[in-house]
């Protein structure tokens, strides 16, 4: 018994030196679990966040094509792009374009679209009926109020650069080949044959596909890059079709 206490007695635990050793490398893993869990959220939040920005940019894309798509002229002599002011000026810029629109074939005149990005970065679609009584060539949309619909959010494109123009203008050259009307020559890929922003009545008669480019980024705190869509849409260059008149 007496051999068994002094076992016991000479038992020593541990001490506060060790304990703060231990302490110190529960910290040190903590921290670097917690590291790996706070990076594995970041990653994972801005996943999301793409596909977030980039379901959004089709979204808009898709509108934007099928609308562009729709164009269509008046006459031989008329570009689908809208023409008001004086001197005429073709409503065809780079970041906003109105032009008719051959599209739900209920009247003798077509609609008048007008796409937009307003302050707040959205992508708006402003639709204008045309007045009763119209007929192609000479329609008129004075009587009607416009209805906007919002389309998308979260446009990130820099309206102020021409660079990062949302629309881009194309004719043919000598070969057939798309050159582009630019805001400036010197920007990449544009001829110096190419005329200024908004274009002239003559020029816009020689469009023969628009291009498209939408920046999307959702705000967020995350170092997320912009979500770019690059498309290219070929104009008919149709007349519209208006509807067919009543049997008798």
């Amino acid at each position: 018994m007496n051999r068994i206490v002094r076992r016991l007695r000479s038992d020593s635990g541990m001490t506060l030196p060790e304990m703060a050793v231990v302490m110190l490398l529960l910290g040190i893993i903590m921290t670097f679990v917690l590291q790996a869990v706070a990076s594995f959220e970041r990653a994972a939040t801005g996943g999301i966040r793409r596909l977030e920005n980039l379901d959004e940019a089709r979204t808009l894309m898709d509108v934007l094509t099928k609308d562009i798509r729709t164009a269509a002229k008046l006459s031989a002599s008329t570009p689908p792009f809208f023409v008001s002011g004086n001197p005429s000026v073709v409503l065809a810029d780079d970041n906003e374009m109105t032009f008719y629109a051959n599209l739900d074939l209920t009247t003798p005149c077509p609609k008048k679209i007008h796409l937009y990005v307003d302050s707040k970065r959205q992508l708006i679609e402003e639709v204008t009926q045309p007045n009763t009584g119209n007929t192609p060539p000479n329609c008129s949309y004075t009587q009607n109020a416009p209805t906007d619909r919002l389309v998308g959010q979260y446009v990130a494109n820099d309206l102020a650069d021409p660079a990062q123009a949302i629309f881009t203008f194309y004719y043919g050259d000598a070969n057939g080949d798309l050159v582009p009307f630019c805001a400036s020559a010197s920007l990449p890929g544009c001829s110096l044959a190419g005329d200024q922003t908004p274009l002239s009545v003559t020029n816009a008669l020689l469009v023969k596909a628009v291009g498209i480019r939408l920046m999307i980024h959702k705000t967020t705190t995350l170092p997320i890059a912009n979500t770019t869509l690059l498309n290219r849409v070929r104009l008919p260059n149709v007349f519209y079709n208006p509807p067919p008149s009543p049997s008798p």
